[in-house]
């Protein structure tokens, strides 16, 4: 397993806010993230990652006939460690991502992720055995397509999540 002191960067896109209850009962915002671009390293439970917010920017570039999506990635204050697993689907497997940054507006990020074995997200053998054995039994779900191949532009500037403004940050 990779070591849990590498900070992986996460290029995901905004799916919403969510309430989720945790910690003494107490109601925190959660941000919803699909990841697009496959992480370096597979995500693990204890791993250290942060999040860049992508927004889709093919308008920019009207003429241009490249057939690959492109994004900006705005810095978010969100990085932390995965903590843990809250959902598994047939296709796909949400991890939770603890804020470390304080103070933190969004305590939380629920990251989800195309499930591929070793490539996309790496179980223990006792979480894997378990989801083989539930697969089947798992609902088809959403289906959350892996971008390999996108052209993505690093910005400095910091999209923030409580706005829900990841697909038209200010500028």
């Amino acid at each position: 397993m990779p070591s849990p002191n590498n900070n992986t960067t996460l290029l995901a896109k905004q799916k919403g806010l969510t309430t989720a209850i945790v910690e003494g009962n107490m109601p925190v915002t959660a941000v919803l993230y699909d990841v697009l671009i496959p992480p370096q390293t597979p995500l693990h439970i204890s791993q250290k990652a942060s999040i860049r917010s992508l927004t889709p920017c093919n308008d920019l570039f009207p003429e241009d006939e490249e057939p690959h999506p492109r994004y900006i990635a705005y810095k978010t204050e969100i990085s932390g460690t995965i903590i843990g697993i809250r959902n598994y689907g047939a296709r796909t497997t949400e991890l939770i991502l603890k804020n470390e940054n304080m103070p933190a507006d969004v305590p939380y990020a629920y990251i989800t992720i195309q499930h591929i074995d070793n490539y996309t997200v790496q179980l223990d053998i006792w979480r894997r055995a378990f989801r083989t054995l539930i697969h089947p039994l798992l609902p088809l779900g959403r289906f959350i397509p892996l971008e390999p191949n996108a052209i993505v532009y690093m910005s400095d500037r910091t999209a923030d999540p409580m706005k829900n403004n990841a697909d038209a940050p200010e500028r």
